[in-house]
């Protein structure tokens, strides 16, 4: 189970874990921040296919208000 970053480098600092777990708790943070950002980016994709199937961008991209 990965470690939260904070509790990883407090560990390091105080000499109970090595730099290899710190590493793999900032590996596991950069992951799960990129897999939000991706989750965020497909969000918006399936809202403008939505809108795009539905006729309202083209009708946005027309006439932005």
């Amino acid at each position: 189970m990965a470690v939260p970053l904070e509790i990883a480098e407090d560990a390091y600092r105080l000499g109970q874990t090595g730099l290899i777990e710190l590493m793999d708790s900032s590996r596991t943070r950069t992951e799960i921040k990129l897999n939000h950002l991706e989750l965020i980016q497909n969000e918006i994709e399936a809202e403008l296919d939505v809108m795009n199937a539905s006729g309202l961008l083209a009708v946005y991209f027309e006439n932005p208000a």
